[in-house]
C-alpha cells in the first residue's frame, strides 16, 4: 500500500505500471526485486483489484487506486 500511495497524487491521475512500483513494493516487504518477483506483485495487485481498491485502466498496462483504495491505504499507513 505504501508503494501505491506514492503514485496517487501524480498528474496522470495516479496511474502506474507494475515496473514503477516493483522496487518500492519489494523494499516495503523487506525483500529485494529478485526475491519478490513481478509475477508476485501482479498477483497482489489482482487481489487488490478483486477488493475494489485498484482498477486496471482498459487497453493499457497501468493501474490506478480507486478513491476508496486511496482512503484505506492512507488510513492504514
Amino acid at each position: 500500500m505504501q508503494a501505491l500511495v506514492r503514485f496517487a497524487p501524480l498528474g496522470a491521475g495516479g496511474a502506474f505500471r507494475t515496473t514503477d512500483v516493483h522496487h518500492t513494493a519489494a523494499e516495503a516487504q523487506g525483500k529485494t526485486t529478485e526475491t519478490y518477483s513481478l509475477a508476485q506483485l501482479r498477483y497482489d495487485l489482482g487481489k487488490l483489484r478483486a477488493k475494489g481498491l485498484l482498477v486496471k485502466i482498459a487497453g493499457t498496462q497501468t493501474y490506478r487506486l480507486t478513491a476508496e483504495g486511496y482512503r484505506l491505504c492512507v488510513l492504514l499507513l
